[in-house]
């Protein structure tokens, strides 16, 4: 799908595209696509119009906008949302408000978290949190807003101190530990949604979706073919069994191509 979405002349919407690192990347890779990124936080793409004219990416343009207030006269033939859509009060309302702008014969991908990878790090922040801040309670979502980088700094180190051991090496790689901003995300973002598989699926039948495919490594979809057999990758039931006997398969985000029915 991404190839077909980067195809020339095509139209790409990046929604909450943050510091435009997805929004470059892939309008550098499709040089002959017309990129659009928006996004709430203006400090965010004043760094993004920056890493844009540092690579020299006529073909990106970025705009500053809202995305539950956000409206547009241009449709889109293919759309990214990752990472964005579980922070907003309704996300439902968000990805209505996004599907509106997709072409009907376009696709999205989009990313969300999933519950049982969010556990360990949810225990990683009741365990961590006290030392670092005592007294602070790692449940309460409204004090979040107190945690400044120096304790961003601390919390950070003990995390680190206490993932780097083998059993736990793909955590430690996660990218959401080596950024303050993305830790801060991570772990101490005011607001945030979770899902299953099947709460997903009952998203899509609301919207009038249907998944194209589950983006991930060749890696996972040989687990999936091997461990699920007979099973169509494009039954999230199946991919739910999966995660069921994997908790950590989807540490990063469920990532999926979804496509009008």
């Amino acid at each position: 799908p991404l190839i077909q979405a980067g195809r020339p002349g095509s139209s790409v919407l990046v929604a909450g595209c943050g510091t435009g690192r997805w929004a470059c990347h892939f309008a550098a890779r499709f040089p002959d696509a017309h990129v659009l990124g928006i996004d709430l936080s203006k400090a965010s793409l004043a760094f993004a119009e920056a890493r844009k004219h540092e690579i020299g990416l006529s073909n990106l343009h970025f705009e500053h906008a809202d995305i539950l207030s956000w409206s547009s006269d241009s449709r889109f033939d293919f759309i990214e949302c990752s990472g964005v859509l579980h922070h907003l009060e309704n996300p439902l309302e968000g990805w209505t408000r996004l599907l509106s702008a997709l072409q009907p014969e376009g696709s999205m991908l989009v990313a969300l978290y999933s519950r049982l990878a969010r556990w360990p790090f949810k225990e990683m922040r009741r365990d961590i949190l006290p030392k670092c801040s005592p007294g602070s309670d790692a449940n309460a979502p409204s004090s979040f807003e107190k945690i400044d980088d120096s304790m961003l700094r601390r919390f950070r180190k003990e995390l680190l101190a206490e993932v780097w051991t083998p059993d736990m090496m793909p955590l430690a790689r996660c990218p959401d530990l080596h950024s303050l901003s993305r830790i801060r995300d991570c772990f101490f973002h005011p607001l945030e949604h979770e899902y299953s598989l099947l709460e997903i699926q009952d998203l899509l039948h609301q919207l009038g979706l249907q998944l194209q495919c589950v983006h991930g490594s060749s890696g996972l979809m040989n687990m999936f073919k091997q461990v699920q057999r007979g099973s169509k990758p494009t039954d999230l039931s199946a991919w739910h069994d999966l995660e069921q006997k994997f908790p950590g398969l989807f540490i990063g985000m469920y990532r999926l191509f979804v496509r009008r029915k």
